[in-house]
């Protein structure tokens, strides 16, 4: 595969973002069109808005980057068959999957990974706005902090104050150290699930209808 970072962007956005989707994902079907309200996958294509105050031209680079990761290291096959056995946290679960493989496929190129952590921190920026923010807003923050440190070589803090915010004594040790295995579990999407799951469970215990339906 040739170097992602030395591909220069030339006069028209689509044909760059275009060439580095088909590069980085080693599929010559994908295709991404400039011609949407809104992020819109359909199937191998990708709209997306025109550039504007609220979706600039590294937004579009974000984007555009992350779906191109997506097709080539996501099963949605795999994700439906997880959710569809755990429909109360599938927005959670749907979020994890997406950070991992925006993580791990990105990982390999310096400008592809400054492109994803940039959404990254625009979600944290959007949910530090936020007047009054709900468990899911706070479990969505934890794992961006801490997926931005995993991509960054930092190291992940025992006392992280946020995870302290939704855990309870009872299981702050076990959901740190579900933790730990998430670096391992990066490159398989089976893997990470069965953690993922796991550390949703710790902060959403299935309820006991649930648990019969399972059963």
């Amino acid at each position: 595969m040739s170097d992602i970072n030395t591909i220069k962007i030339p006069k028209q956005i689509s044909t760059t973002l275009n060439s580095v989707n088909k590069t980085l994902s080693e599929n010559k079907n994908l295709k991404i069109n400039i011609n949407s309200n809104i992020i819109l996958e359909r199937d191998e294509t990708l709209n997306l808005p025109s550039i504007s105050s609220s979706f600039n031209y590294e937004d579009m680079r974000g984007a555009s980057d992350s779906f191109a990761l997506k097709k080539k290291y996501h099963s949605e096959r795999l994700l439906n068959q997880v959710v569809s056995i755990n429909p109360d946290i599938k927005e959670e679960l749907t979020y994890l999957e997406k950070m991992r493989y925006e993580s791990f496929g990105s990982k390999p190129y310096k400008g592809i990974k400054k492109n994803i952590e940039k959404i990254w921190l625009k979600k944290l920026s959007l949910i530090q706005s936020k007047k009054q923010s709900d468990v899911r807003d706070l479990i969505f923050f934890t794992f961006i902090k801490y997926f931005i440190d995993l991509n960054n070589k930092k190291e992940w803090k025992k006392n992280n104050s946020f995870i302290k915010n939704i855990t309870n004594k009872e299981n702050n040790q076990e959901f740190l150290d579900l933790l730990r295995l998430i670096p391992f579990s990066l490159k398989d999407q089976k893997d990470f699930s069965m953690i993922a799951i796991q550390l949703l469970r710790l902060l959403y215990p299935k309820t006991q209808e649930n648990q019969e339906k399972d059963d």
